[in-house]
C-alpha cells in the first residue's frame, strides 16, 4: 500500500535538516573560536594557532618582589610552503616576541611559532628568575629547551638542550640549580640501536653567551 506525503511536509523536513546543519556548523566554528583565544597560562602549554599573544605566570623578574606576567607574541603562519619538511611561511619572520607586564626588556626568539615558556626560579640569587622556554615549530618531535636569563637588562641564553617534545610537558623537572654559579639542564637523544630515549645531562654556567 502506498502513502501519499505532501509537499508541505517534504519542504519543511527539507528545512528542518538544513537548520540542523547549520547549527552543527556555527557551534563547531564557535568552539574553533574559544580554541584559539588568547589565555592565561601558569607553567602549561599555550594554545597552539596562527598569530595572537599568550600570556604566562611566571617569577619575580623585575625584583619587587611580586610575580611578573610574560606576553609571548605569535607569529601569523600563512599556511605550508613544503609539507615534507614541515616548513611554513610566516609574515614578518617566524619568530615570536616577549614583552612584560612592567619595564622589563623585550627580547626575540627566532624560529617559533609558539610554544611554552616557565618560571625557572631565581638560579642566581640576582633577586631576578629565569625563564625556561620550550619552542613550538611545525617539523619533528625534536625540539629544543632554553634558560634565558636577565643581566644587565639585557636577556641571554644561559643554556638549551634538545628533549623530544611529542611526549612530555613537565620540563622543569629538566632543570636543576647546581649553586648560583651553575645549573644542569637534562636534554634528550637516542640510545646506540635508535630505540629508546635516554637522558642526556649537561651543566651550563648562568652566564654564558648573548642573544
Amino acid at each position: 500500500r502506498k502513502y501519499y506525503i505532501p509537499k508541505l511536509y517534504k519542504m519543511r523536513k527539507s528545512f528542518f535538516l538544513v537548520w540542523i546543519s547549520v547549527l552543527i556548523l556555527f557551534s563547531c566554528k564557535q568552539f574553533s573560536t574559544k580554541q584559539a583565544s588568547t589565555s592565561m597560562k601558569d607553567g602549561v602549554d599555550a594554545v597552539f594557532g596562527s598569530g595572537g599573544t599568550d600570556t604566562f605566570k611566571v617569577g619575580d623578574l623585575d625584583n619587587d618582589g611580586q610575580p611578573n606576567l610574560v606576553f609571548m607574541k605569535k607569529p601569523i603562519t600563512e599556511g605550508f610552503v613544503d609539507p615534507d619538511e614541515g616548513m611554513t611561511e610566516c609574515s614578518g619572520g617566524c619568530n615570536v616576541i616577549f614583552t612584560f607586564d612592567a619595564k622589563i626588556p623585550s627580547f626575540t626568539h627566532q624560529t617559533s611559532i609558539g610554544g611554552m615558556v616557565m618560571d625557572a626560579g631565581d638560579l642566581n640569587e640576582d633577586g631576578i628568575s629565569e625563564l625556561l622556554y620550550v619552542p613550538d615549530w611545525i617539523s619533528s618531535c625534536w625540539g629544543s629547551l632554553f634558560v634565558y636569563s636577565l643581566q644587565d637588562n639585557k636577556w641571554i641564553v644561559a643554556g638549551s638542550v634538545a628533549v623530544y617534545t611529542c611526549e612530555e610537558i613537565d620540563y622543569h623537572k629538566r632543570l636543576k640549580k647546581i649553586d648560583k654559579e651553575k645549573f644542569e639542564l637534562v636534554g634528550q637523544d637516542w640510545n646506540d640501536d635508535q630505540t629508546e630515549l635516554i637522558d642526556v645531562p649537561q651543566v651550563f654556567r648562568i652566564s654564558n653567551l648573548e642573544i
